[in-house]
């Protein structure tokens, strides 16, 4: 997840030419989360959703399923 607080406040330190490191913005984007979540939504978010139809659940997809699926509609949209 990325922080829209920490997000702009890096791109003003590089437009005013600073150079934060890795650690500075990883450190500045967990604060960012921890301003905008708050400290109980965080952890809510990162738990995978769950929906429940009838008899039927649906998960969230995970990373690796969403990239399978990009590739999908890629080869779909192309024709393959």
């Amino acid at each position: 997840m990325t922080s829209k607080l920490a997000k702009s406040e890096i791109e003003k330190w590089w437009s005013e030419g600073l150079h934060p490191t890795v650690d500075d913005i990883i450190k500045l984007n967990a604060l960012g989360l921890k301003v905008e979540k708050g400290s109980e939504a965080y952890n809510f978010a990162a738990c995978p959703r769950v929906a429940f139809l009838g008899d039927w659940t649906l998960f969230e997809p995970t990373v690796g399923k969403r990239i399978w699926m990009d590739t999908a509609r890629q080869l779909l949209k192309d024709d393959y």
